[in-house]
């Protein structure tokens, strides 16, 4: 098979997208509730949102604390970390008397592999690795270090790729999102080609990540892979190598026939583990209510509460004008009474003339000024 082009690589990688989009609606459900910290589903990575929340649906752990002990127990009991879980022995072919001193060499290859995993990731990427196998599909990518680690193993979330397999249902095809900051291209692929557009993405934004994606293609010709690193939005490639094997292990828990993906034990469990949830979730809504009660609020129109406000108003100004009235009608009948003394008092003092000693009109005038004091 010839060497693809940037356009055959894009609409290669597209229709294994589309095949995988497939599988969303399961593979969503499984990591929003069993694996929700690598849950890029969501929109969390189109988003670029870094620290998003992934839990607001979550209200029972039980399946992400059985998820991570279903990685654990496996781990522990096939890739035992510090541990030399395998060996190499000599074969049926091997001759007796050979077999001692061949089971030697192998020893010193097998010291030599674990000596120098120990000094990498691997028991790190591994406990990932195998968090997205309990969902169907794990991903790793190995690739080439440096002197303080010799090789470099990377946990590809299942979010992020998409496979084809070839002939007998074996995966030959993985492309990969990815995103790079522009100034650290050439340091991640040495010897990528330094394009017009990606020299002045280095020279005014280097800390801007770009969208890329690598695709490994295997030709069926020569028996040899084609790794390749496209920038889709400028349809360019940016890497291109050839490779006596894939940098990618692929690698499925249950496999159904027909179908590329894996199901894993989440998949089959799904259903009782989303049950469960809104169990708990029902459970806290009716005790929120018990604490709290319900209250509802009549809802009133604008043009009705002008109206209740102008009948309020009326109703006051009814009662004011009432009390206003009965305070004048007291008022009157007050001076009423004031001018009835008033000519009473006029009265007495006219008769004080005709008195004729001055005790008895001294007598008249207290009585006259008793009574004003009254009146007052």
């Amino acid at each position: 098979m010839p060497r693809l082009n940037v356009k055959e690589l894009m609409e290669r990688e597209a229709k294994a997208q589309a095949r995988k989009d497939e599988w969303r609606s399961i593979y969503e459900d499984c990591y929003e509730f069993a694996l929700p910290q690598r849950n890029l589903y969501s929109g969390n990575y189109e988003g670029k949102v870094a620290g998003k929340a992934k839990m607001s649906r979550v209200f029972d752990s039980t399946a992400i604390h059985a998820t991570q002990r279903f990685a654990n127990r496996l781990q522990a009991g096939l890739f035992p970390p510090y541990k030399s879980w395998c060996r190499l022995e000599p074969g049926s072919q091997i001759n007796e008397q050979d077999k001692v001193q061949v089971q030697e060499i192998f020893d010193k290859y097998s010291d030599q592999l674990f000596e120098t995993l120990r000094q990498t990731n691997f028991d790190l990427a591994m406990g990932e690795f195998l968090l997205d196998m309990a969902v169907g599909t794990g991903v790793m990518m190995i690739t080439a270090g440096d002197e303080s680690t010799p090789v470099r193993f990377t946990p590809i979330a299942q979010y992020l790729v998409a496979i084809e397999e070839g002939a007998n249902g074996v995966v030959e095809n993985v492309y990969r999102k990815l995103r790079v900051k522009a100034e650290c291209v050439q340091r991640e692929f040495p010897g990528a080609q330094m394009t017009v557009e990606l020299a002045e993405a280095i020279e005014r934004r280097p800390d801007q990540e770009l969208d890329l994606f690598d695709a490994v293609v295997y030709d069926q010709d020569t028996g040899r892979y084609h790794y390749h690193v496209v920038w889709p939005s400028k349809k360019q490639e940016l890497v291109y190598r050839e490779m006596r094997s894939s940098p990618f292990v692929v690698s499925r828990y249950m496999k159904v026939a027909g179908e590329v993906y894996g199901r894993g034990p989440l998949t089959t469990a799904i259903a009782d583990i989303k049950t469960l949830n809104k169990t708990l979730e029902l459970v806290l809504k009716n005790a929120s209510l018990s604490i709290a009660g319900v209250y509802t609020a009549a809802a009133v129109d604008a043009e009705a509460r002008r109206d209740a406000c102008s009948a309020a108003a009326a109703q006051t100004c009814a009662r004011a004008e009432d009390r206003s009235s009965q305070l004048a009608e007291q008022h009157e009948k007050h001076l009423e009474t004031v001018e009835a003394h008033k000519l009473e008092i006029a009265a007495l003092r006219v008769s004080t003339k005709s008195a004729r000693d001055a005790n008895d009109a001294t007598g008249i005038e207290e009585i006259i000024g008793g009574r004003h004091d009254h009146l007052q």
